[in-house]
């Protein structure tokens, strides 16, 4: 009989490994395979008792037997990540004492006594057993799987004590192991089938809960996908709208510069105009010819400074509206904001601006503005070739042009170029090569975002010459 139960044990153990291959990810799983083998090695020695020495058929099948259980004790630690220390400290102490009763390894009859060792080896696994089933119960939610476990564990600690209750009925020291095996085959395969199914099952129910809350986060994924994506757009569009103020800003110095630049010649032919006024009135020359050609002259130069401020309005204008524009008229703005300070940088800008008649869709504003950080950045770098001494006479070249239905701007110059290394982050966010010399690294960056996420169109930029070449393609708007 205990050779049937050490096949049975030893086939249980095989089906657990078999189901430990596709369970490695769990914890404890691997331990509660190798308990199951322990117990299926111990019980084959017993069986082998007067074939062995008692070394084996005693104390070492015992200590499997023993340790059978504290090992399905610590993989169900493992496996619940039960709170405290491992258990294993308790349950060495009662193998080490359960295992000490054993000594001296005398041979017993046919018919074991009831005797202090066997009150010792029962009580032990008794202890381990109770200890290995009730903890688990204390510190996690019950299931079926678990509760098939551990009360398995307590009908085996009760079958090992089902020796003593045997002879203690036969009222005798003497009772005979063979018949006991016999009339406990069933009820210890039971055990073992209990044991071996809540493993199994408790695998499945941990399997199955993690299946659940994946699902659930993939639903709840699913119902706020659409919300995230909306947040997460207008967060990049705020973005990109607070490095557009940014850009603004920077550039509102320069922008300042250049009206005080074209204010300075209308002020000065105004102070003309009333001096000539005085010197007439003080030569009695001041007639009413005189008078209404002063007066002409004079408002003629301030509509000129007028025109400055409205133009710098509408470029400060935070309009987001899209409407047909016609990119000549903003190219020929854009030059005219940055023509004094070229002139004073004595770099020339030659222009071939054709046809007049093109429209793009866009924001006229916007797009002012990135044509003017290409222009200054085209400045910059020729202003840096000349202060590490290069003699030659900046040149910057802007061109208008349509082929088959695409409208083309291209701002040339011969600043120099770009490193090779430099151009893959050209139009990244604070990428600049002026570091030392007060550059941002949004001027390039911000028309990108202007042209390709405002305009759907593309910005390039390759060494081209003596310089760099910076190219915006945008789809032509006709009209009729």
């Amino acid at each position: 009989m205990l050779n049937m139960l050490a096949v049975f044990q030893t086939a249980a153990a095989l089906g657990m490994l078999v189901a430990n291959r596709k369970q490695v990810s769990y914890r404890g799983f691997g331990l509660w395979t190798l308990a199951f083998f322990l117990m299926a090695f111990g019980i084959t020695l017993i069986s082998q008792r007067g074939q062995i020495a008692p070394l084996l058929s005693i104390l070492v099948a015992n200590a499997m037997i023993l340790g059978a259980i504290a090992v399905f004790h610590q993989g169900t630690h493992l496996f619940f990540r039960l709170p405290g220390r491992s258990p294993l400290y308790v349950d060495a102490l009662v193998i080490t004492v359960s295992l000490i009763a054993l000594l001296p390894l005398v041979p017993t009859p046919p018919g074991v006594a009831l005797t202090s060792r066997t009150l010792a080896l029962a009580s032990g696994l008794f202890l381990l057993c109770v200890h290995a089933g009730v903890r688990p119960l204390i510190h996690t939610r019950s299931s079926f799987g678990l509760w098939l476990l551990s009360i398995g564990l307590l009908l085996l600690a009760l079958f090992n004590l089902s020796r003593l209750a045997f002879a203690l009925r036969a009222g005798t020291g003497l009772y005979d192991e063979h018949v006991l095996w016999q009339s406990n085959m069933v009820w210890g395969a039971t055990v073992t089938i209990m044991i071996l199914v809540g493993c199994l099952m408790l695998v499945h129910e941990v399997t199955l809960d993690k299946l659940q809350r994946r699902m659930a986060e993939i639903d709840d994924l699913n119902r706020n996908l659409e919300t995230r994506v909306a947040e997460a757009t207008a967060l990049r569009i705020a973005q990109q709208d607070l490095l557009v103020r940014q850009s603004r800003q920077a550039a509102m110095g320069e922008m300042l510069g250049t009206i005080a630049h074209q204010w300075r010649q209308p002020l000065s032919t105004i102070g003309l105009i009333v001096q000539s006024l005085r010197k007439a009135f003080d030569n009695q020359r001041l007639d009413a010819a005189f008078m209404a050609k002063a007066d002409t002259d004079a408002r003629r130069q301030i509509e000129i400074m007028s025109d400055t401020i409205d133009t710098f309005r509408a470029f400060l204008k935070p309009d987001k509206q899209k409407l047909a524009f016609s990119p000549a008229r903003v190219l020929r703005e854009a030059i005219a904001f940055l023509e004094r300070q070229l002139a004073a940088s004595r770099i020339h800008i030659e222009t071939d601006i054709s046809p007049e008649a093109l429209t793009v869709m866009g924001n006229p504003n916007e797009f002012k503005q990135a044509l003017i950080n290409l222009i200054v950045n085209a400045r910059e770098a020729i202003r840096s070739r000349v202060a590490r001494g290069w003699p030659g006479v900046g040149r910057i070249k802007v061109t208008l042009t349509e082929d088959q239905g695409l409208v083309i701007v291209r701002v040339a110059d011969n600043g120099g170029g770009f490193a090779p290394e430099h151009l893959p982050a050209l139009f990244d966010p604070y990428f600049t090569t002026k570091e030392g010399e007060g550059g941002t690294g949004l001027g390039l960056y911000i028309s990108r975002l202007i042209v390709e996420d405002g305009m759907n169109g593309r910005i390039e930029a390759r060494n081209e010459g003596e310089g760099a070449a910076f190219t915006i393609t945008l789809g032509a708007c006709r009209h009729g």
